[in-house]
């Protein structure tokens, strides 16, 4: 038995359901923060990147359980754009 092949070893950085094909999910979100750095707090930054996280999985992982944390996350971002601490 030689080597394994690298190549038949799934990337466990993107798992299939953050994968777009042509695309890195992960980076495009890496990239959104890093472009409205100081726009918002680290806070909002992290409720609104895990928003856009379920978002983008949801179809191929957790369907209506993702969408609600989803809805969670942008609850909580809401709540604290409009003075509460959205952190509860």
């Amino acid at each position: 038995m030689g080597a394994p092949d690298p190549s038949a070893v799934p990337d466990p950085g993107v798992p299939a359901h953050y994968s777009v094909p042509g695309h890195d999910s992960m980076a495009f979100l890496s990239a959104l923060l890093d472009r409205d750095a100081g726009l918002e707090t680290p806070a909002q930054a992290w409720m609104r990147a895990n928003a856009l996280k379920y978002l983008i999985r949801a179809p191929r992982k957790g369907g209506a359980h993702d969408y609600r944390k989803a809805a969670d996350y942008i609850g909580r971002l809401l709540a604290c754009l409009e003075g509460g601490d959205g952190g509860d």
